[in-house]
């Protein structure tokens, strides 16, 4: 069984150092995230879809930035849909389609109502 992962940051202060690391790293990741594509890395990295949604959270801003940069560069070429690039998939192929992804939102619950009644 496939296990749907979140990279989750805390979200710092924009004048703080840890900040501009995390940043940094965003920009890291962005711009070689490709090559995490190609034949070498594990092929689970090609179903990685960076524009998918998990309901409740909030996107980190600089990530927010990063992707909408990449659909005003993509549109140009052509539309929104060429994000599947860096995204991984295409919106309508996204994680909050799957079952696997509807399975972690009713999870999700199950335990949200267990803490209430505790």
């Amino acid at each position: 069984m496939a296990v749907p992962v979140v990279l989750a940051v805390y979200n710092w202060p924009k004048n703080s150092d840890r900040f501009r690391r995390v940043e940094r790293f965003i920009h890291y990741y962005f711009e070689r995230f490709d090559k995490l594509k190609q034949p070498s890395f594990h092929p689970k990295w090609k179903e990685v879809n960076l524009t998918a949604r998990v309901p409740g959270w909030v996107r980190y801003a600089v990530v927010e930035e990063m992707l909408a940069a990449v659909v005003k560069d993509r549109g140009a070429a052509k539309s929104v849909g060429s994000i599947e690039t860096v995204a991984g998939g295409s919106e309508a192929g996204s994680s909050t389609h799957s079952p696997l992804f509807r399975e972690f939102l009713e999870w999700q619950q199950k335990n949200r109502r267990n803490q209430i009644n505790r």
